[in-house]
């Protein structure tokens, strides 16, 4: 079975939570490392990320907090190197990268979706 489903199994309230009040998406990239995105609707810079390097024991929350009200879309390559987009119901998405594992966000540049 899963690390992660074993350690927080459904309806379990106590679980490590990343910034912003509505959890975005959750990337597995291996049993021991996973990345969640969280965001604001109603915040000026909603979007943060959050991620584990141990299998969920402990969660390491990103200092940044990056454009877009509506959620984001995440996707990593391997524990290190990972893209973001960043959605806003106003203004353009705006793509992201990282390089050490979600810690740190660089922006890369407006997208037309």
């Amino acid at each position: 079975m899963n690390k992660f489903i074993e350690r927080y199994p459904e309806g379990n309230t106590d679980a490590q939570k990343n910034e912003g009040v509505a959890p975005g998406p959750l990337y597995v990239v291996n049993r021991n490392t996973a990345l969640m995105g969280g965001y604001c609707g109603p915040c000026d810079n909603p979007n943060t990320v959050g991620r584990t390097t141990d299998g969920g024991k402990s969660w390491e929350n990103s200092k940044q907090a990056l454009e877009g009200s509506s959620g984001q879309l995440l996707a990593m390559a391997d524990e290190d190197k990972g893209w973001m987009i960043t959605l806003d119901s106003e203004k353009p998405a705006v793509l992201y990268k990282t390089t050490d594992g979600g810690l740190h966000w660089e922006k890369s540049g407006d997208l037309k979706l």
